[in-house]
């Protein structure tokens, strides 16, 4: 009962200092799941439906445009060692020596390739799930900024 108490009284202090719970709730698994993979030992083997090469286009959002400010792949190559290449719409190629799986989400987290505009500005990820035969990756902060889809090579050649 004490726990309970002390539980409800946080949450209320919480939300008496201007955090937004929704908000919080969404974005602490994401985090869990970034930095809990930092320490494990072993990192969860990336399933084979993600590998490969994939050729990404925008999708287009209404709203302020993130995607002429923040960085996505233009191309991105997810390797078996839980490492990925990443080329940005500038050609700027960078190799993530890790990314992040979850397997209860079934996704892909990854940092953002690349400096930030601003030292106080949120750090940027990139979460990617597969969704009948292709990528769909939403670019995050504290909120989704915008979405991109990819395709793999092999599907765009033919």
């Amino acid at each position: 009962m004490i726990q309970n108490t002390l539980v409800q009284s946080f949450l209320e202090d919480m939300g008496a200092w201007g955090i937004n719970m929704d908000m919080l709730l969404k974005i602490v698994p994401m985090l869990f799941v970034l930095f809990s993979s930092q320490w494990s030992i072993a990192s969860v083997p990336i399933p084979e439906k993600y590998l490969g090469e994939w050729s990404v286009t925008l999708e287009r959002q209404s709203g302020f445009p993130w995607w002429l400010e923040v960085k996505y792949p233009v191309n991105l190559a997810i390797k078996e060692n839980n490492s990925c290449t990443f080329e940005d719409q500038s050609g700027f190629i960078c190799e993530l020596k890790q990314i992040f799986y979850d397997p209860q989400e079934d996704l892909i987290v990854i940092r953002h390739c690349g400096i930030k505009k601003h030292s106080e500005a949120f750090d940027i990820l990139h979460v990617i799930k597969y969704d009948n035969g292709k990528i769909i990756g939403e670019v995050k902060t504290y909120k989704t900024l915008f979405r991109w889809i990819g395709q793999k090579k092999r599907d765009v050649l033919k």
